[in-house]
């Protein structure tokens, strides 16, 4: 051995590093987050799974990430690795109402109410404008026989967001099985001038981009959802609202 060279020494080769180097080298985290957010609204949840405990392994306190977890496990019925995750979002963001939503959905599923009522108040304190929140409260709420509260909690989705039409017609529907037929009217005209706003809206949208070159037309950039605060369709909010018939108009 020359002593005046200098020498390299070469470590054994590990498979199983090497792999996990490479992987963590080549996923771009941004990109796998919202392969993740597509699987999971495509219902395809093992793989959004898979692909949220890649990212966990990587960033265990990601919120965003261990609320999709939660929404995942809860869309499968495991209810326990739910609860799990929501509570870690929650220790890593005690401020994440979200977080506090989805614990709610786990404690309502299984008819533990007065624990969901607890966690959706909390959510809805924490962000006041948190529409899913009161959506998700005023369910509990129908589902507890608190129907007058139920009522409050849908006005005050309607005060973030007047057009809601869902909301509007589960409004209208719970005063109609209240006996408040003339505020369940008024709510049921609301919600038919709203949709015949929006059918106005769209035909003038249709009508404009026909007198537009389609060479000239700029395609919409898709929006990705970072926090997923509803875990829809699991979560069902309207569920509790399915014994009342519709209101007509």
């Amino acid at each position: 051995m020359d002593p005046s060279k200098q020498q390299y020494y070469h470590q054994p080769y590990d498979q199983k590093q090497q792999q996990q180097l490479v992987t963590a080298v080549t996923v771009d985290p941004s990109a796998l987050t919202d392969l993740a957010h597509r699987e999971y609204q495509a219902g395809d949840y093992e793989n959004a799974e898979r692909h949220c405990m890649q990212l966990f392994r990587q960033d265990p306190n990601n919120v965003g990430v261990l609320l999709l977890l939660s929404s995942i496990h809860f869309q499968l019925r495991n209810l326990e690795k739910s609860s799990q995750f929501s509570t870690m979002a929650i220790k890593a963001n005690p401020c994440c109402a979200e977080a506090y939503s989805n614990l709610g959905n786990v404690f309502k599923e299984r008819q533990q109410l007065q624990e969901a009522l607890e966690n959706y108040r909390h959510a809805v304190r924490l962000k006041p404008d948190f529409i899913d929140g009161y959506i998700n409260l005023a369910a509990a709420l129908v589902a507890g026989g608190d129907l007058e509260q139920a009522v409050q909690a849908y006005i005050s989705a309607l005060q973030y967001n007047p057009d809601l039409y869902c909301v509007r017609s589960d409004l209208g529907n719970l005063l109609k099985a209240m006996g408040r037929l003339e505020e369940a009217k008024v709510r049921a005209w609301q919600s038919v001038r709203f949709l015949a706003s929006v059918a106005k809206a769209d035909l003038k949208t249709a009508l404009a981009r026909k007198m537009i070159p389609r060479s000239a037309r700029i395609a919409p950039h898709p929006s990705v959802c970072v926090l997923p605060s509803r875990p829809a369709p699991g979560r069902a909010p309207y569920e509790a609202l399915d014994r009342f018939s519709s209101f007509d108009p």
